[in-house]
Parts: structure tokens; C-alpha cells; sequence
């Protein structure tokens, strides 16, 4: 088992039992107590959990102004979300002007595009704005709005009037489902998304999605099937399901994993 991969389901434990024994975990995972032991240093370092004696607790709120929620999700399928992120980051060509949605698929997007130059990112994504504001080379133009801490971005913006005429060359954003029938969707209110707005009923967006957001249906519509341009996803996603999304004139690009 790999050290990430140990870290999660330490997480995961956690989130149901709310405490755990470095001794049992031990057992459970076939390691040494101190390979346990450094694995919650690096949890604890991260702000998710308070180590205690013999084992740890789950901090009962964020820590360090990152929501618990998204840390864990910056952590999941990392590896694919990584090789989505270096594909789509190879299509932007230079002086391109794009629209990063916030998620942690699009985080990793952004990660993938700090070596580049002359490129312009509009975002409401604090997390994305941190992780490129490193780069000399690259515009941040950051819409304002109100701080949702959970998720590290603004909502509620100031200028959805305007959003629809924004000059973008390519929309990419994350979700928490995508359905060949339903769409693009998230867990997050319309009134508080700026996705719909950037969208609107003239653009199409390209959706970076891991294999458990594809086929997946969330609470709130973002944006209608015909709305999206391209889905890039990886490997994990079975073939069928990319049929049925290019059925519906989706261009599917499902990356190898390395």
C-alpha cells in the first residue's frame, strides 16, 4: 500500500470512528507503529487531525483556513487528477485566456500550468489564485465575491451581470457530476455557482472529471449535456460510458494514468 493511499484510509477511518490507535492501525495495514507514526505527523502537519497519545483525533473544524472537505478531496485520485491536468494544460496554446473553475481537479490543472507563459487565468478560486500567483508569467484576474471557507472560493459574484461577456478562448471546469443525460452538476446552489454564468447559453466548456464524477448525477445543474465541448477524463472510465457521452456529441479523451 502505497504512503497516500494509507493516509486516505487513515482519513476515512477517522471520519466514521473519529479516533484511532497507532497500534491498531498497524495491525490493520500490515506496517510498523512508527510508519503510522509518521503518517499522522503528516496528516497533523496538514491541519486534519490532532495527534494524541497512542494515536489521533479528527480536528472538529478546519484548520490553517482550509476546509477539512476540501482537503480530503484534494487527496482523492490524485494520480488521475494529475494526468487530466498535464492533458488539458498541453492543449492551451500561448496568449490563450481561459476560465479555471474551483475544485481540486481544477487546482491540479492550475498546478499544471505554472511553468507556462503568457497565458491569462480568470478564476473566483482562491486556491487555484494561490497555487499561480508563484508565476510571474501568468495574469490572475480573480472575480470578487463572498469567501466560502469550505471550499476556498467567492461566491455570490459581484458581476454575474457580466460574467456572459467575459473573453475567454476555453472554460474549463470541474464538477462533481457528469451525466450524458443530465449534464454538468454539483452539490454547490445555482445562485452561488459562477460555472452557469461564465457558461451561459452561448459557450461550451471542457469538464475535467475523475472516473467517480463520470456518470454521476450531484444536486444542482450547472449546465445542459449540449453545453459541453469535450469531457477529458482517464482510463478508468469504462468505454461504454464515453460512448454514450460522444452519442451526445461529447468529444471524450480518456488519458492513461502514469
Amino acid at each position: 500500500m502505497f504512503k497516500q493511499e494509507r493516509q486516505d484510509r487513515i482519513l476515512r477511518i477517522l471520519e466514521k470512528e473519529k479516533s484511532v490507535n497507532v497500534e491498531d492501525i498497524a495491525r490493520e495495514f500490515s506496517v510498523s507503529a512508527m510508519t503510522i507514526r509518521r503518517d499522522l505527523q503528516t496528516l497533523e502537519r496538514q491541519g486534519l487531525i490532532e495527534r494524541t497519545h497512542g494515536g489521533a483525533v479528527l480536528l472538529p473544524r478546519p484548520q490553517h483556513g482550509l476546509g477539512r472537505d476540501l482537503m480530503l478531496r484534494l487527496r482523492d485520485q490524485v494520480m488521475e487528477k494529475q494526468a487530466i491536468a498535464r492533458r488539458i494544460a498541453s492543449c492551451i496554446g500561448q496568449s490563450e485566456t481561459i476560465y479555471l473553475s474551483p475544485g481540486t481537479t481544477t487546482y491540479y490543472v492550475a498546478k499544471a500550468l505554472v511553468p507556462r507563459k503568457d497565458i491569462v487565468v480568470v478564476t473566483n478560486s482562491l486556491l487555484i489564485a494561490w497555487e499561480l500567483a508563484i508565476s510571474s508569467d501568468i495574469e490572475v484576474i480573480m472575480l470578487g465575491g463572498a469567501l466560502r471557507r469550505q471550499r476556498m472560493s467567492l461566491a455570490r459574484i459581484f458581476v454575474l451581470d457580466h460574467l456572459e461577456s467575459l473573453q475567454v478562448d476555453r472554460i474549463i471546469v470541474g464538477c462533481e457530476g457528469i451525466h450524458h443525460i443530465h449534464g454538468i452538476t454539483n452539490n454547490v446552489p445555482p445562485e452561488y455557482g459562477t460555472d452557469r454564468f461564465v457558461i451561459g447559453d452561448r459557450r461550451k466548456a471542457v469538464v475535467v472529471a475523475d472516473h467517480t464524477k463520470v456518470g454521476a448525477q450531484a444536486k444542482f445543474e450547472v449546465a445542459a449535456i449540449d453545453r459541453v465541448d469535450a469531457l477529458i477524463t482517464t482510463t478508468a472510465v469504462p468505454e461504454h460510458k464515453a460512448i454514450a457521452f460522444e452519442e451526445r456529441g461529447v468529444r471524450v479523451e480518456r488519458v492513461p494514468v502514469v
